[in-house]
């Protein structure tokens, strides 16, 4: 009787156990979440887009939607940033260039 006793004991802290840790890692699992923040290439690439709307790419314009399409692509989202520095009307034009590039080879 008393080594039943025990053995129920020893399960439940065994089940206790496991049940802390299960909810140990829950708590882990959902304040990484929380705490994640936005993607850094999503922010970059709404940075890019809104400094082609102060270079003069109109929203709804062509070359804003090419601008868009292009940076989908890091290649050219790296070019673009790496352009921050230069004229918009560089920045336009490189736009245009590479837009045409990226239709010929596609």
């Amino acid at each position: 009787m008393v080594q039943k006793i025990a053995k129920d004991s020893d399960d439940r802290m065994q089940f206790k156990r496991i049940a802390d840790l299960w909810e140990k890692r829950e708590t882990s699992r959902n304040s990484a979440t929380s705490e994640m923040k936005e993607d850094p290439v999503r922010d970059e690439i709404k940075e890019m887009k809104d400094m082609v709307v102060n270079d003069g790419g109109k929203p709804g314009s062509e070359v804003y939607f090419h601008a868009l399409e292009l940076f989908t692509k890091k290649e050219h989202h790296d070019v673009f940033s790496a352009l921050k520095e230069e004229d918009s009307t560089v920045r336009l034009e490189w736009i245009n260039r590479a837009w045409e590039t990226f239709m010929k080879k596609n």
